[in-house]
């Protein structure tokens, strides 16, 4: 932000839409825009800074009141079809302990759509081979 309008502490409204607006067609390091999330969160660090700046006394209104961070949809994940599904699930070999963990694993993911965080998170000492 200091970078793109310069002193932080006379920046009003106008500015900061500016500098919204500048963020939302930026292109970062990759050559592509940055994403809805990349752009939230550097929304919101500007707006802690001046709800801090506000309460120590460093700016005397906050000029951020009026930015708001879009919600961004979740993407939708791919459906695997059966035919998928018994592919990947015949992939590990259920004859070694490793192999019949896997088909698990992958089972749980496939049944009950479990995220990779929550299948990460997963004690494997509950596994019971036989």
């Amino acid at each position: 932000l200091e970078r793109h309008a310069g002193d932080l502490v006379v920046l009003g409204p106008t500015e900061l839409t500016a500098f919204e607006k500048a963020l939302r067609w930026q292109s970062n390091k990759r050559g592509q825009l940055y994403s809805e999330n990349s752009v939230n969160q550097a929304i919101d660090s500007v707006r802690r800074f001046y709800r801090w700046a506000a309460a120590v006394g460093h700016v005397r209104k906050n000029p951020t009141s009026h930015m708001i961070t879009r919600r961004v949809p979740k993407k939708a994940r791919r459906e695997l079809s059966t035919a998928e599904a018994r592919q990947l699930l015949i992939q590990p070999n259920p004859k070694t302990f490793h192999g019949a963990r896997d088909r698990a694993v992958l089972g749980l993911f496939i049944e009950h759509r479990l995220a990779f965080q929550v299948l990460a998170n997963l004690d494997m000492c509950h596994f019971h081979y036989d």
